[in-house]
Protein backbone atom coordinates (compact mmCIF):
# COMPACT_ATOMS: atom_id res chain seq x y z
CA UNK A 1 0.00 0.00 0.00
CA UNK A 2 1.42 3.37 -0.96
CA UNK A 3 1.32 6.27 1.43
CA UNK A 4 -1.78 7.94 -0.05
CA UNK A 5 -3.53 5.17 -1.96
CA UNK A 6 -6.60 5.42 0.31
CA UNK A 7 -6.90 1.63 0.07
CA UNK A 8 -8.18 1.27 3.63
CA UNK A 9 -10.76 4.04 3.36
CA UNK A 10 -12.03 2.84 0.00
CA UNK A 11 -12.37 -0.72 1.30
CA UNK A 12 -14.25 0.48 4.39
CA UNK A 13 -16.55 2.63 2.26
CA UNK A 14 -17.26 -0.27 -0.13
CA UNK A 15 -18.01 -2.68 2.70
CA UNK A 16 -20.18 -0.09 4.45
CA UNK A 17 -22.17 0.43 1.26
CA UNK A 18 -22.49 -3.34 0.74
CA UNK A 19 -23.79 -3.78 4.29
CA UNK A 20 -26.20 -0.90 3.83
CA UNK A 21 -27.59 -2.34 0.57
CA UNK A 22 -27.89 -5.80 2.16
CA UNK A 23 -29.73 -4.47 5.21
CA UNK A 24 -32.01 -2.24 3.16
CA UNK A 25 -33.03 -5.17 0.96
CA UNK A 26 -33.63 -7.48 3.93
CA UNK A 27 -35.46 -4.82 5.96
CA UNK A 28 -37.75 -3.73 3.14
CA UNK A 29 -40.80 -5.53 4.58
CA UNK A 30 -40.09 -4.59 8.20
CA UNK A 31 -40.58 -0.80 7.82
CA UNK A 32 -37.31 -0.21 9.72
CA UNK A 33 -34.57 2.11 8.58
CA UNK A 34 -30.99 0.93 8.82
CA UNK A 35 -30.36 3.20 11.84
CA UNK A 36 -33.49 1.93 13.59
CA UNK A 37 -32.43 -1.66 12.98
CA UNK A 38 -29.00 -1.03 14.49
CA UNK A 39 -30.48 0.61 17.57
CA UNK A 40 -33.04 -2.17 18.13
CA UNK A 41 -30.33 -4.80 17.77
CA UNK A 42 -28.01 -3.00 20.17
CA UNK A 43 -30.70 -2.50 22.82
CA UNK A 44 -31.70 -6.18 22.51
CA UNK A 45 -28.08 -7.26 22.77
CA UNK A 46 -27.17 -5.36 25.93
CA UNK A 47 -30.54 -4.85 27.62
CA UNK A 48 -31.78 -1.87 29.57
CA UNK A 49 -29.90 -2.82 32.73
CA UNK A 50 -26.66 -1.48 31.26
CA UNK A 51 -28.04 1.02 28.76
CA UNK A 52 -28.16 4.62 29.88
CA UNK A 53 -29.84 5.94 26.77
CA UNK A 54 -28.29 8.33 24.32
CA UNK A 55 -24.73 8.48 25.73
CA UNK A 56 -24.31 4.69 25.53
CA UNK A 57 -25.97 4.43 22.13
CA UNK A 58 -23.96 7.34 20.80
CA UNK A 59 -20.73 5.60 21.83
CA UNK A 60 -21.90 2.39 20.15
CA UNK A 61 -22.75 4.00 16.80
CA UNK A 62 -20.95 7.32 16.64
CA UNK A 63 -24.20 9.03 15.60
CA UNK A 64 -24.84 12.64 16.47
CA UNK A 65 -27.08 12.89 19.53
CA UNK A 66 -29.77 14.69 17.51
CA UNK A 67 -29.85 11.87 14.96
CA UNK A 68 -30.04 9.27 17.68
CA UNK A 69 -32.83 11.16 19.45
CA UNK A 70 -34.79 11.20 16.19
CA UNK A 71 -34.34 7.43 15.77
CA UNK A 72 -35.46 6.82 19.36
CA UNK A 73 -38.47 9.10 18.89
CA UNK A 74 -39.56 7.12 15.81
CA UNK A 75 -39.09 3.77 17.56
CA UNK A 76 -41.06 4.96 20.57
CA UNK A 77 -43.86 6.39 18.40
CA UNK A 78 -44.19 2.96 16.73
CA UNK A 79 -44.27 1.24 20.14
CA UNK A 80 -41.01 -0.64 19.58
CA UNK A 81 -39.23 0.83 22.62
CA UNK A 82 -40.14 2.24 26.00
CA UNK A 83 -38.01 5.17 27.11
CA UNK A 84 -38.04 6.54 30.65
CA UNK A 85 -35.89 8.81 32.75
CA UNK A 86 -32.99 7.08 34.46
CA UNK A 87 -33.64 7.34 38.23
CA UNK A 88 -29.86 7.23 38.89
CA UNK A 89 -28.96 9.95 36.36
CA UNK A 90 -31.70 12.38 35.37
CA UNK A 91 -29.71 13.47 32.30
CA UNK A 92 -30.06 10.03 30.69
CA UNK A 93 -32.76 7.58 29.69
CA UNK A 94 -33.41 3.90 30.19
CA UNK A 95 -34.59 2.16 27.06
CA UNK A 96 -36.41 -1.17 26.89
CA UNK A 97 -37.77 -3.07 23.92
CA UNK A 98 -41.50 -3.71 23.78
CA UNK A 99 -42.81 -7.12 22.70
CA UNK A 100 -43.02 -5.86 19.10
CA UNK A 101 -39.55 -4.34 19.45
CA UNK A 102 -38.14 -7.70 20.59
CA UNK A 103 -39.66 -9.41 17.54
CA UNK A 104 -38.17 -6.85 15.16
CA UNK A 105 -34.82 -6.99 16.96
CA UNK A 106 -34.80 -10.79 16.55
CA UNK A 107 -35.37 -10.37 12.80
CA UNK A 108 -32.48 -7.91 12.64
CA UNK A 109 -30.28 -10.23 14.72
CA UNK A 110 -30.88 -13.03 12.21
CA UNK A 111 -29.61 -10.77 9.40
CA UNK A 112 -26.58 -9.63 11.40
CA UNK A 113 -25.78 -13.17 12.56
CA UNK A 114 -25.84 -14.43 8.98
CA UNK A 115 -23.37 -11.73 7.90
CA UNK A 116 -21.09 -12.43 10.88
CA UNK A 117 -21.25 -16.19 10.35
CA UNK A 118 -20.48 -15.98 6.65
CA UNK A 119 -17.59 -13.61 7.33
CA UNK A 120 -16.16 -15.81 10.09
CA UNK A 121 -16.13 -18.80 7.72
CA UNK A 122 -14.17 -16.81 5.12
CA UNK A 123 -11.36 -15.49 7.33
CA UNK A 124 -9.06 -16.76 10.05
CA UNK A 125 -9.10 -15.53 13.64
CA UNK A 126 -5.80 -13.78 12.93
CA UNK A 127 -7.36 -12.04 9.89
CA UNK A 128 -10.25 -10.87 12.03
CA UNK A 129 -7.95 -9.62 14.79
CA UNK A 130 -5.91 -7.70 12.22
CA UNK A 131 -9.03 -6.20 10.68
CA UNK A 132 -10.31 -5.04 14.07
CA UNK A 133 -6.91 -3.49 14.76
CA UNK A 134 -7.11 -1.58 11.47
CA UNK A 135 -10.64 -0.37 12.31
CA UNK A 136 -9.44 0.86 15.70
CA UNK A 137 -6.56 2.72 14.03
CA UNK A 138 -8.97 4.38 11.57
CA UNK A 139 -11.25 5.43 14.43
CA UNK A 140 -8.26 6.84 16.33
CA UNK A 141 -7.10 8.75 13.24
CA UNK A 142 -10.56 10.32 12.91
CA UNK A 143 -10.72 11.64 16.48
Amino acid sequence: MTEHSHEVLRALERSGQAISRHLTARLRDSDLTEAEAHVLFHVAEIGSETLAGIPDLNRAFGMRPSTLTSVLDRLQARDLIDRRANPDDRRSWLIDLTADGRKKAADVAAIFNAIESSTAKAVSKADLAGFLKVIAAVEDACR
